[in-house]
């Protein structure tokens, strides 16, 4: 944003997101996850789940314990999942 003030930056940096998604075949079906500071809303942030499905550019994951509105089998983007560290 700082490039937008001095007057540096092109239309493209400054609405485009950054992007840290990551490639659908990176998570195995199986694999822990659990979300990370991206995901939205706020309460999911560090809720654990597992891949149960692939879709063309999202996963299917299963929430270990539901929260809230979420409960059962959720098809998300990878960019707001990491992988859990065992």
């Amino acid at each position: 944003m700082r490039k937008a003030v001095l007057g540096t930056a092109n239309h493209m940096d400054i609405f485009t997101p950054p992007s840290n998604k990551k490639p659908v075949y990176y998570f195995k079906i199986g694999d822990s996850v659990v979300f990370n500071k991206r995901a939205r809303p706020k309460y999911l942030q560090g809720q654990k789940a597992k891949i149960v499905g692939h879709k063309t550019v999202n996963v299917v994951i299963e929430l270990d314990s539901p929260s809230r509105r979420f409960g059962g089998r959720i098809t998300c983007p990878t960019g707001i999942i990491d992988k859990e560290l065992n």
